[in-house]
């Protein structure tokens, strides 16, 4: 059985992890600050309502939190449309209506999602900037990006009746995107997460 200690003992860590102070976390989870403070020093046993609320409020999932064993980084999250080798994405991606450049990209934002829970849980498990595991995370954070950007362009040039492009032609235009990707992370910020800003 998982103790209060423990659970209080993770909400610290990522907390701490993703720079949130406690009243900051608070107020991201919509709980009381000294709910936080009593569960990090093990004086409190939270409801399962808290402990939703505050792994929402960390971008974790409540296993994170509850699990009894850690038993090492995170497995990585099932990102097919990501993981799709280039050029059968590029072929599928030149025939694609505007309804299904609508699902691709709905499909690529909830990868993104993922990768990004994904990155900020290996960085609470302290897996390092220089280690593997972090480093392709981050490599398929930009390649999601990628994809996004273009089925973004592609699903709104469509609906305005435009000639489509391609894969490469749109996915050309963001050239920044891996430089932007790096300063949001720097600055504690990782893009399309429903305008809330990510630790």
């Amino acid at each position: 059985m998982v103790t209060m200690t423990t659970i209080g003992e993770r909400v610290k860590r990522y907390r701490v992890a993703f720079g949130y102070t406690q009243s900051e976390l608070a107020r991201r989870a919509g709980v009381l600050q000294p709910v936080i403070s009593s569960l990090e020093t093990g004086r409190h046993y939270p409801r399962f309502d808290t402990v939703r609320k505050l792994a929402h409020a960390l971008g974790i999932p409540i296993s994170a939190l509850v699990d009894d064993a850690i038993s090492g980084p995170p497995e990585p999250p099932s990102t097919p449309r990501t993981d799709e080798r280039d050029e059968v994405f590029a072929e599928r991606f030149g025939k694609l209506s505007v309804v299904e450049a609508g699902e691709l990209r709905a499909e690529l934002d909830a990868e993104l999602s993922e990768l990004q829970s994904y990155i900020r849980s290996l960085k609470a498990a302290n897996v390092g900037d220089e280690e593997f595991t972090l480093k392709r995370a981050r490599a398929k954070l930009a390649r999601c990006v990628r994809r996004l950007s273009a089925a973004t362009l592609l699903e709104t040039e469509a609906s305005l009746g435009r000639e489509p492009k391609s894969f490469e032609e749109y996915a050309s235009v963001p050239d920044e995107l891996e430089t932007w990707l790096r300063e949001m992370e720097r600055a504690d910020r990782l893009p399309f997460n429903g305008g809330v800003e990510a630790g």
